[in-house]
């Protein structure tokens, strides 16, 4: 096997040999490791073979040491926090269960009327002085418009009592709503929100999915409110 020489300033170095070559070999030619014992050992190398009476400038050597041990501790960072995450998933996907035969608040539009009432909400950017809502049957045709008077900012409840505006009581079942309120005659960002209940839980590679009877499938972190 034939062997590489280093020559430098009239003087003839050959690289170690023997277990330290092999383990190196072993080792991924490209990885942050290799790489900074081929520095390592090309340093040592001159140091112990430069001319005394002409000694090398090794700083630029000892700077990209520096540099690689740098790189180093951030990829072993990057695998710590990586491991967290995972841990983190881990322990987010089995406090999620607990979900399972609650009823969650959730962005929607829909709302369920049972035994003559109904809930829902509506998520506000800012405080209003004026809040409408209006509920409507799956066909879209308006069944009741009613207001809820003055609204705080974030989630505001809405209780429908299941009556049209003639004063009737609408059959059980599903409707679709929506909301509008202002301020100061100004119009007021308003998010519809339904209840749903938690069917089942499952993991997806986006997160953690609450599979509701209303809504179907909705974000865990989109939960507003628990019962």
């Amino acid at each position: 096997m034939s062997t590489s020489v280093i020559t430098n300033n009239n003087y003839s170095v050959t690289p170690l040999s023997g277990a330290s070559t092999a383990t190196a070999a072993a080792k991924d030619p490209n990885s942050v490791e290799a790489t900074q014992d081929t520095f390592l050992k090309l340093l040592v190398t001159q140091m112990q073979n430069q001319d005394p009476l002409n000694p090398m400038d090794n700083s630029q050597f000892t700077s990209q040491i520096a540099q690689l041990n740098t790189v180093q501790g951030i990829n072993k960072l990057n695998t710590t926090v990586a491991g967290l995450q995972t841990q983190l998933q881990a322990s987010q996907n089995l406090q999620s269960t607990s979900f399972i035969g609650r009823t969650v608040l959730v962005p929607g539009s829909s709302v369920d009327l049972k035994s003559g009432s109904a809930q829902m909400g509506v998520d506000l950017t800012t405080a209003s002085d004026s809040t409408m809502v209006q509920v409507k049957d799956l066909s879209g045709n308006v069944v009741r418009t009613f207001g809820i008077g003055a609204g705080v900012a974030g989630t505001n409840q809405i209780t429908w009592d299941g009556k049209n505006d003639a004063g009737q009581t609408m059959p059980d079942g599903q409707y679709k709503f929506s909301v509008a309120a202002s301020a100061n005659g100004q119009q007021v960002q308003a998010a519809n929100l339904s209840y749903g209940l938690v069917n089942s839980v499952s993991m997806s590679s986006t997160g953690v999915k609450l599979n509701t009877n209303l809504l179907g499938d909705v974000d865990v972190n989109s939960v507003r409110l628990v019962k």
